[in-house]
């Protein structure tokens, strides 16, 4: 079977690398004409330009969340790009190196071993929380997610730390060493250990 091509796009500047996004956009991330740094937004199925953000640095990561439904940009100067995906619209930028999990609410994003609540409606922090030590992964511990679990340290030895969702503020430790997947019960924190941790 022979692939045809269904778009073609050419740019001025330069392209350092393209990502693809679940919400049907490519991330086309490069230089403009000017040289500055420039993220284009592209419809996966057309080729059609949904909008262009000026970038403060080199992209390190794209990723779309829903919720909130926003596609989120980030830099390697450590900047939160949140892009309404229908029309290419930056709604706010904020700080944070990645992205780590969001609600309808919430974005959380991670900077070494800071961790950030960011609200979705406008970008500003809701507060920030420094950990003991370089965050890994965030994930919600229940199923109301008013508590998340975030795994720190350097491989292969980490530490599950509990962090109230509302106000960042540290609930438990548990070594995670062996740890695969975990869930809160109500106050029971119930730990699956296998040959693949975090």
């Amino acid at each position: 079977m022979t692939l045809e091509p269904r778009w073609y796009r050419s740019f001025a500047g330069s392209v350092a690398s393209v990502r693809y996004c679940s919400c049907g956009l490519a991330c086309v991330a490069g230089s403009s004409e000017s040289g500055d740094p420039t993220a284009r937004l592209l419809a996966a199925d057309t080729g059609a330009e949904r909008g262009r953000v000026a970038l403060d640095g080199e992209l390190r990561g794209a990723s779309y969340r829903e919720p909130p439904g926003l596609l989120f940009l980030t830099t390697r100067n450590d900047r939160v790009h949140a892009i309404a995906p229908e029309t290419g619209e930056t709604r706010w930028t904020a700080t944070g190196s990645r992205v780590e999990a969001a609600t309808d609410d919430a974005v959380y994003a991670s900077d070494g071993a800071t961790l950030r609540a960011i609200r979705v409606g406008d970008g500003t922090s809701e507060w920030s929380s420094v950990l003991s030590g370089p965050i890994q992964r965030v994930s919600a511990l229940d199923d109301t997610g008013d508590r998340l679990g975030v795994t720190v340290g350097d491989p292969p030895h980490h530490t599950l730390v509990g962090v109230d969702a509302a106000t960042g503020t540290e609930s438990f430790r548990h070594d995670a060493t062996d740890v695969t997947h975990y869930h809160l019960d109500g106050e029971t924190l119930l730990a699956i250990v296998g040959d693949d941790p975090f």
